[in-house]
């Protein structure tokens, strides 16, 4: 699962869940 989030920076943030560690990454994206 792949959440796409647009946040008050106008910068995209992805977040992805990651079961080995059995919570969510964030990752940005420029």
């Amino acid at each position: 699962i792949v959440w796409l989030i647009s946040g008050n920076d106008r910068q995209i943030h992805m977040i992805r869940e990651d079961k080995l560690i059995h919570g969510y990454v964030e990752s940005r994206i420029d």
